[in-house]
């Protein structure tokens, strides 16, 4: 997960429950990329809504309905700021 200087002490677990309802992106393991609205976190991933995968070249694929990610396939994630 993607922290701040300042956030240091702050785990992934805490940062990811920080961000609940924030819009963030999440790079997959595949090297692909997804942003949205953080809805929710699992045990085994998270749920984004009104999400977007983010093409190279900047092109933006809309997501339909909300989208789960299994958090064995997020590599890091960050605030979308």
């Amino acid at each position: 997960m993607s922290l701040r200087h300042q956030d240091v002490e702050t785990g992934p677990v805490e940062w990811i429950e920080s961000v609940l309802r924030k819009r963030i992106i999440v790079h997959l393991q595949s090297g692909q990329t997804i942003e949205g609205s953080l809805t929710a976190t699992m045990e085994d991933g998270l749920i984004l809504r009104a999400a977007s995968l983010l093409e190279p070249g900047g092109q933006r694929t809309p997501m339909a309905g909300e989208t789960f990610v299994p958090r064995e396939n997020v590599a890091f994630a960050q605030l979308d700021e």
